[in-house]
């Protein structure tokens, strides 16, 4: 019994010691190193912006122009922070293609917005069910 105990007490010990020399903690945001070329952050980019199109009155629809930061949570499922700068495109609200669309020009858009929303995508059928604001 007292080697059992010593066992488990040394697998605690080494457990904290990994734990101490990661860079992170387990379930902490970690930053998407290149966000451009991740997966799975274009794909909740992808359906937020498709939402953010469906969601507003605009005449024209809008696009991501630049990834401002981006982080990744794994805990039931993957939550993505993310905060974008999008601007208005010449397409017609909703567009066929969004990807080809040219954003307009400063003179007709103004600013452009910034974003910040977490994107929970869990394992489940629910996958994309987010509102996604646009401050």
């Amino acid at each position: 019994m007292a080697a059992a105990l010593g066992r488990a007490m040394l697998l605690l010990v080494l457990l904290a010691a990994v734990l101490a020399g990661s860079e992170h903690l387990l379930g902490a945001p970690e930053e998407i190193r290149d966000p451009e070329n991740d997966e799975g952050l274009q794909q909740a980019l992808n359906f937020a912006v498709m939402e953010y199109n469906r969601g507003n009155n605009d005449r024209f629809s809008s696009k991501v122009v630049r990834i401002i930061s981006a982080r990744r949570q794994i805990v039931s499922g993957l939550n993505y922070m993310v905060e974008v700068e999008i601007a208005r495109t010449t397409c017609l609200n909703p567009p066929s293609d969004l990807q080809n669309c040219p954003v307009q020009p400063k003179s007709e858009v103004g600013s452009k917005a910034r974003c910040y929303q977490p994107l929970p995508l869990v394992w489940l059928m629910e996958r994309y069910r987010h509102s996604v604001p646009c401050l």
